[in-house]
């Protein structure tokens, strides 16, 4: 063991005052000892005012040194305590300050580096707790959703697997915890290209989720609507993937209930109608006699309103049987141009005097899809963009066909009055139409849209708006490329 610098610093002094004493000390004996004859050192060390001399300044000598080596060593020792009460975590402990010098400005910083240490932790700890209540809060919301959530890691192995998916799959979720997600894809009725999708890094830069409709017939028959998005850091990083499950079961067989029930009641209508077509013609017929001016008025009134029921009917029912599945597509190689030049609604905007144009590249392939259902898809959109754009106004149909992609975007623009954005999210539910007076003056029956999404998904195809009022507005849509095998020759082989 090393001697501290307690005794180092005393040992020091002693032998600096001893050395000091001594000399004093022979100093006086000399003079003393000059009557002596014969002086020697005995003599002298024995003489009384040399011991007592010496023996004075030794108590002095201790007395100071022991004074002067308390005031270095204290604080080193109260530093040396601090800091292992430090590092056990205690932060309570403050060091008495005795002097100004180095040491004085030492003790000083320890104490302001603890109390420092001491804020930081109660508001570390603090955070710590709050964290941890949020996080309990969080836990105990997605525990008791009715919904099934599911988060994996970046690995796609499962990490949270709450109380409404263990409901809706019928299985515990601790013999799911830890397992790559692909495992259970049979169960969950997910493909691996979806997840492909959401790791997409186009997708990932949108910040988008993905939703789409499974239907699961083990353990039960289920249908089930999921929401997919990657779970993303502050620098975009991604952490993982957060699945959320909606049992749609119950809203699915309601909606099957409505479409069977319009679609029944649309084909009774059209009895009635008939007769009322037929009546009306009849009564037009100059046999029955001659018709006044008002009672012509109210013929053509007759007529006009019967063939606008027609269009509902005819409407409701094709959106019945595109929703039901039950319309096969006629799938063959179809030019869209001829699609677009097919629309019966082009003559709607020659007579309202609005300017149409169309923008086609050159390279535009040939896509598999059934022409009629694609060319009604143009009627409907073209009809839209006529009925609130006004005289004078623009319609423009524009195709773009990138090689890269695998898909042929379409977009029809108006520069009519635009949509607000709160009502966009609803423009393809069904009967849904946005008030306003023009709005109102055009009529319509609100199911022109959802007769276009119905027809694009079964293309495997996208649609979307873009809108502002007073602006126009843009309504696009994706259909996937044929994709055709090539031989050896370059001919294109189906």
């Amino acid at each position: 063991m090393g001697v501290s610098i307690r005794t180092k610093i005393i040992l020091v002094v002693l032998f600096l005052v001893l050395s000091s004493t001594m000399i004093v000390g022979f100093y006086v004996a000399h003079l003393k000892l000059q009557e002596i004859l014969t002086p020697t050192l005995t003599g002298i060390l024995l003489q009384k005012e040399t011991l007592l001399i010496i023996a004075i300044t030794f108590i002095m000598a201790f007395i100071i040194a022991i004074a002067f080596s308390y005031t270095i060593t204290k604080p080193i020792d109260d530093l040396i305590l601090g800091t292992q009460l430090v590092s056990a975590g205690k932060l309570d402990r403050e060091i008495d300050k005795f002097t100004d010098d180095e040491i004085g400005r030492l003790v000083d910083a320890f104490n302001e580096m603890n109390v420092n240490l001491k804020h930081t932790t109660e508001q570390k700890t603090k955070f710590s707790e709050e964290a941890t209540l949020e996080k309990n809060k969080a836990e105990l919301i997605i525990q008791s959703m009715g919904d099934g959530v599911i988060v994996t890691d970046k690995d796609q192995k499962i990490v949270l697997f709450n109380q409404g998916a263990e409901n809706i799959f019928e299985i515990e979720a601790k013999k799911v915890l830890g397992n790559h997600l692909l495992h259970y894809k049979r169960l969950f009725g997910l493909e691996k290209n979806i997840l492909d999708r959401i790791y997409n890094p186009d997708f990932i830069k949108k910040k988008q989720s993905l939703s789409t409709e499974i239907e699961l017939l083990q353990p039960t028959h289920t249908v089930l609507k999921v929401d997919i998005a990657p779970l993303k850091n502050e620098n975009g990083n991604v952490l993982g993937t957060v699945l959320v499950w909606h049992d749609i079961t119950q809203q699915k067989e309601i909606e099957n209930m409505k479409t069977e029930f319009v679609s029944m009641v649309s084909h009774e209508l059209r009895t009635p109608l008939t007769s009322i077509k037929g009546y009306a013609a009849l009564l037009q017929d100059p046999k029955l006699g001659l018709l006044t001016e008002k009672q012509n008025r109210a013929i053509l009134i007759i007529n006009k309103e019967s063939d606008r029921l027609t269009y509902l009917i005819n409407d409701i029912l094709d959106l019945s049987k595109l929703e039901a599945g039950k319309i096969k597509l006629n799938i063959e190689l179809v030019n869209l141009e001829e699609c677009i030049d097919n629309a019966a609604s082009l003559e709607n905007v020659k007579k309202k005097n609005i300017s149409f144009r169309k923008r086609i590249p050159k390279n535009m392939p040939l896509i598999h899809a059934d022409k009629g259902k694609i060319t009604q898809v143009f009627t409907n959109l073209i009809s839209n963009a006529a009925k609130f754009t006004k005289p004078k106004g623009k319609i423009m149909v524009v195709l773009s066909n990138r090689e890269k992609d695998d898909f042929i975007v379409v977009k029809v623009k108006d520069t009519g009055i635009g949509i607000a954005k709160k009502h966009i999210p609803n423009l393809f539910n069904k009967f849904y139409q946005v008030e306003s007076h023009l709005r109102r003056n055009v009529g319509g029956t609100g199911l022109g849209l959802p007769i276009v999404k119905e027809i694009v998904t079964l293309h495997r195809g996208e649609i979307s708006v873009k809108s502002k009022i007073k602006q126009g507005t843009s309504i696009i849509f994706k259909l996937p490329k044929s994709k055709e095998k090539k031989d050896e020759k370059g001919k294109d082989k189906k």
